[in-house]
């Protein structure tokens, strides 16, 4: 885009805002609803961090975001099962949404079940206003790159501690005499076969 594709204000500066046939493919098309991205969060340390299954939490909750015109952000559901259906593994919901909550993308208010009710998890976008009118809080912006760097290493560690307590369990072994030993039936007595 050149300076000149840009309408001038009442002064004769350009205006920002673009102008002629350049300006009618920036907008998304009549009717069709988007959500925005700024440059910053996508240079932050915290989105180059995310994993690929935080990045599907967040598209989940995007098209939820989305698919209530925006007005429901801080009260958005999407649940367990519309995770794994969008791609995100059962074992690893829980630990994507942690990590979107460290990261500072989500803030999710957890759900459960009481007294025989099942009541769902809600969740709030940070970079985006929520349904009461309050402001963005951007929390992603208060998360440095040490911080970053400490929480992957401590995740790391996790991981590997798990794997090592799964090599020393001892699962019982199948012994011999648990195996049925082939019988042929005849005549109302069991016999070995040879």
């Amino acid at each position: 885009m050149r300076i000149s594709d840009t309408k001038p204000d009442a002064t004769g500066r350009s205006s920002g805002r673009v102008a002629g046939k350049f300006g009618k493919h920036l907008k998304p098309p009549p009717g069709e609803a988007f959500v925005w991205f700024t440059r910053s969060m996508m240079e932050s340390p915290s989105w180059s961090a995310l994993s690929i299954n935080g990045r599907r939490i967040i598209d989940r909750l995007l098209l939820e975001h989305m698919a209530h015109a925006g007005t429901e952000n801080g009260n958005l559901i999407s649940t367990h099962e519309q995770f794994k259906v969008f791609g995100v593994p059962a074992n690893a919901v829980k630990p994507a949404i942690d990590e979107l909550e460290f990261l500072g993308f989500i803030r999710c208010e957890k759900g459960g079940r009481w007294a025989g009710k099942n009541t769902p998890s809600r969740y709030r976008i940070t970079w985006l206003g929520d349904r009461h009118g309050a402001a963005p809080t951007n929390e992603w912006q208060g998360v440095s790159i040490e911080q970053v760097k400490t929480w992957q290493k401590q995740r790391r560690e996790n991981r590997k501690a798990y794997r090592e307590s799964l090599k020393n369990q001892v699962f019982p072994k199948k012994s011999e005499s648990t195996v049925p030993s082939l019988s042929v039936v005849q005549g109302g007595k069991s016999q070995q076969s040879t």
